[in-house]
């Protein structure tokens, strides 16, 4: 058995994985002793593995794409994919409760010194590349626009204060907005970005280079409960152990509608959901490149160093 290893996780529906692979034994009869911890912003899950106090977590694939791009040697690589889709957009009924197009919305706010304003949960996210898919779709350029981080499970409280306009967010965040009232869904973002790499096993490279059976362990229970998971994503286990981890703070009933009716369309194992091909790591690459060229060290070909397929396949048995 490992030494314990600390991972961490942000409270949504995609962190499945971790707690299956926890509640299914999968961990331990891979002989790796884990550890799950919450964590309520991307930035400070980020910061926690890429100093060491967490092992790895559950990642934000384009957060690791970044990683390589921005750095001669990434601080942060992954060996498996958690899942494809997943997001979608919220609109306040501001925005959905007029006739006028987005577009024009958009120039009558800029043109009284108030840009609309968006969330998205990181600025290397699926969230936030895919967002700016939807604004060019509407014909409006991202630029005329603010474009904010906000906390996945605040995106509600803070459309409801006004301090944004609309948001991009992972499951159960839209549909619990919608719930609340004063905003709805208006694209799931599989629509505009079909099969996106949304999260991935995250690990500290330094204690990934070194600790290579745990990391095949890890590997190994991941890709199981992924394959669980996507046969079972509407059972009463499942919501049990989310509602039992304390991961939403939500009720049995809320989290299994969210499961049963998941906007997003996600997928955690078909479809090569497990891994993080070269064609994929290019997409989300150029993406950050287009909108995030500062700071860019890498070519687009090197960001896959970041992604492990030698020891996907190796674990994987592909």
């Amino acid at each position: 058995m490992s030494d314990k290893i600390e991972l961490g996780f942000i409270p949504l529906l995609d962190c499945a994985p971790l707690i299956v692979a926890q509640k299914l034994g999968l961990f331990e009869q891979n002989n790796v002793q884990v550890e799950l911890h919450k964590e309520y912003s991307w930035a400070s899950l980020i910061e926690k593995i890429t100093l060491g106090v967490y092992q790895g977590g559950h990642m934000l694939t384009p957060a690791i794409v970044a990683e390589a791009l921005y750095h001669e040697t990434p601080r942060m690589i992954s060996p498996i994919n958690m899942g494809l889709n997943g997001n979608a957009i919220t609109l306040s009924h501001r925005i959905t409760k007029t006739d006028k197009p987005l577009k024009q919305l958009v120039k009558e706010e800029a043109r009284g010194n108030n840009k609309l304003s968006f969330g998205v949960v990181y600025p290397f996210s699926m969230h936030n590349l895919q967002l700016r898919m939807w604004l060019e779709q509407q014909q409006v350029d991202p630029s005329e626009v603010n474009i904010r981080v906000v906390p996945p499970k605040s995106m509600w409280q803070a459309l409801s204060r006004g301090d944004i306009d609309g948001f991009c967010v992972g499951e159960p965040w839209n549909s619990y907005s919608q719930e609340q009232g004063g905003c709805e869904v208006v694209a799931s973002a599989h629509e505009l970005w079909p099969d996106a790499p949304e999260k991935s096993l995250g690990l500290n490279s330094l204690w990934a280079n070194k600790n290579e059976t745990a990391v095949l362990g890890l590997t190994r229970a991941i890709y199981k409960a992924c394959e669980w998971l996507e046969q079972n994503i509407e059972s009463q286990q499942l919501t049990e152990w989310m509602v039992e981890c304390d991961v939403l703070s939500m009720s049995n009933e809320d989290v299994s509608r969210c499961f049963k009716n998941p906007v997003g369309k996600k997928i955690y194992f078909s479809n090569q959901a497990t891994e993080q091909t070269f064609e994929r790591t290019k997409a989300i690459a150029e993406n950050i490149k287009r909108w995030h060229p500062e700071r860019v060290v890498q070519d687009i070909e090197s960001a896959q160093q970041a992604f492990d397929l030698e020891l996907y396949r190796k674990a994987t048995r592909l």
